[in-house]
């Protein structure tokens, strides 16, 4: 009996508090019109509909603008770029006054780099004007001769390289004026001076280079096995340089030196697989081979034959 006493006032309770609840959020329940919040929803999309629309318009606005002011940008940009030019020039006239006013010492280091550029680029009167500015500023220096030796050297103007190197051979650079006098002799004509230069030239400085070029002229001389006795010095310094390679690989099949060929093609293989030479090179090695194998006749078989009865 009081369990259901109880649980009646607690239902009668929870009514009350309802009644109450929804009596209070009348007033708020009454303004909530349906079709209130559906047109409003219809005003936000009209709204972003309209926002849309006027970005649209206002990039072809914006586009037809500048298709009209484009050519006049381009008349005011000349005058800007005139001046930018002109700013340019004189940025490098002051960089070539302040070059001016370095110290010697770094104005020498300076025109060493210009005329290497200027050589590697073969823009050879242009090195040798900057390579005469540096002997200028300092005649102590040999770096500037050997450059303006090479310098001529690339003019094939083999009387003035003659002469620096003779100059130099003066200063105790025995090295690169005796290199530097055979490539004269070779450049010139006068392979067997050059030869007896080349050999001088290796007593001073074993090299890969002047082995190299010895090899080259020797065989231009027809003495293959002199020149196959260079380069295969020559490759003792750069064993897998394909330059070397690729001239050893032709001076030991003109030798009859095919496994020295053949190994020398595996290593080319290796190191410059792109190299065009290499098909070439392994046919003649077979063509080589072909023609240095002894072949069979009906007198050798019976000789043979003899030997072994």
């Amino acid at each position: 009996m009081f369990f259901e006493v109880a649980l009646w006032f607690v239902l009668v309770i929870s009514l009350v508090s309802f009644i109450w609840l929804v009596i209070r959020k009348f007033s708020i329940l009454k303004v909530i019109d349906p079709a209130k919040v559906a047109e409003l929803r219809q005003q936000e999309l009209k709204k972003n509909l309209v926002e849309a629309r006027l970005r649209r318009k206002l990039v072809n606005i914006t586009n037809v603008v500048w298709y009209k002011i484009k050519p006049l940008a381009k008349l005011l940009a000349i005058p800007f770029n005139s001046y930018s030019q002109r700013l340019a020039a004189t940025e490098v006239k002051i960089k070539k006054s302040l070059t001016e006013h370095l110290s010697p010492a770094a104005r020498f280091v300076e025109l060493s780099e210009q005329a290497k550029l200027a050589l590697e680029a073969g823009e050879l009167t242009k090195a040798e004007d900057i390579y005469l500015a540096a002997i200028q500023l300092a005649p102590q220096q040999l770096e500037p001769y050997e450059g303006l030796a090479r310098v001529y050297l690339e003019a094939k103007d083999y009387e003035q390289a003659r002469e620096v190197f003779d100059y130099l051979s003066t200063r105790g650079d025995a090295g690169t004026a005796t290199l530097g006098l055979a490539r004269v002799l070779a450049g010139s004509g006068q392979l067997e001076e050059a030869v007896k230069s080349y050999h001088n030239a290796i007593v001073i400085e074993d090299a890969l280079q002047p082995r190299l070029e010895l090899a080259k002229i020797l065989k231009d001389l027809g003495d293959y096995n002199a020149a196959f006795e260079q380069i295969s010095a020559a490759r003792r310094f750069e064993p897998n340089n394909p330059k070397v390679l690729d001239f050893f690989i032709e001076l030991s099949i003109v030798n009859g030196q095919l496994t020295e060929a053949q190994g020398a093609l595996d290593a080319l293989r290796e190191t410059n697989p792109d190299n065009k030479k290499i098909t070439d090179f392994a046919r003649e090695i077979r063509e080589t081979a072909a023609k240095l194998k002894p072949k069979l006749t009906l007198k050798s078989i019976k000789i043979s034959h003899k030997k072994t009865e």
